[in-house]
């Protein structure tokens, strides 16, 4: 295994527990969920609960340090599950690889964007847009779908090894 690989894997669990720590411990107001981790999606009356229970300190750590820090993982959980693939392919890639790659960018895509969209919540400073929010849900839901989807078919792909065709 790649040393190029490790430090990926390792850099991504680094910021994700950071992640955790800041959502579970400074972000998340009244015990509700972050943005982020709702799997479901949230709808507009959530939301703005949500905004409305957000200290400006809340605010600012969001939009700043975490928002920061959830640029940087969906990039680096990519590169590890792309990485993992690339090593893997060897010879050639098969269509399994290029499937769970597809999933990997399609992952990054929906983050990334979702990350966007949630910060303009965020600075939203009165009554949030239900369509900003719409949107911003379903990309949510996307990247949860499309992560556990390049996961799962990363994880096929290694533990059937360089041989798996189908």
């Amino acid at each position: 295994m790649s040393a190029i690989w490790w430090m990926l894997l390792g850099a991504a669990g680094i910021v994700f527990a950071a992640l955790l720590v800041l959502s579970g411990g400074w972000i998340a107001p009244s015990e509700q969920p972050i943005f982020d981790v709702r799997l479901a999606g949230y709808d507009t009356a959530a939301a703005q609960a949500f905004v409305d229970a957000l200290s400006a300190e809340q605010r600012r750590l969001y939009l700043g340090v975490f928002r920061t820090l959830d640029t940087a993982f969906p990039v680096l959980l990519a590169a590890t599950l792309l990485f993992g693939l690339w090593i893997l392919a060897g010879a050639g890639w098969r269509f399994s690889q290029i499937c769970a790659a597809f999933f990997a960018a399609a992952y990054l895509v929906a983050d990334l964007w979702e990350n966007a969209l949630v910060a303009e919540i965020l600075r939203s400073t009165a009554t949030v847009d239900a369509d900003l929010v719409a949107r911003a849900s379903a990309l949510t839901v996307s990247k949860w779908v499309t992560l556990g989807l390049g996961l799962y078919l990363t994880g096929a792909a290694w533990l059937r090894g360089p041989g798996w065709t189908r």
